[in-house]
């Protein structure tokens, strides 16, 4: 697989977790709000998660999915 193919995919799957990590972080609100509440942590406001539980849950399933990525591309090499 060439270079420009695998940075095409790997932008792909970065893309494609921007609305499931959007998902994920509405579904986890509950995890939020207890955080909020028991470690006073600002993570629910008036208009939902805020933003750092956005950026965590992405940072969290981006590093899987390329950690995946970069497994599968090891184990072809072999």
């Amino acid at each position: 697989m060439g270079r420009i193919q695998e940075l095409l995919i790997a932008s792909s799957v970065l893309l494609l977790c921007l609305p499931l990590a959007v998902l994920l972080t509405l579904m986890l609100l509950p995890v939020w709000s207890w955080i909020g509440a028991n470690w006073a942590i600002p993570a629910v406001g008036p208009s939902g998660p805020a933003p750092w539980c956005f950026i965590l849950v992405y940072g969290l399933m981006a590093a899987v999915c390329l950690g995946v990525m970069l497994l599968r591309r090891r184990g072809r090499r072999r």
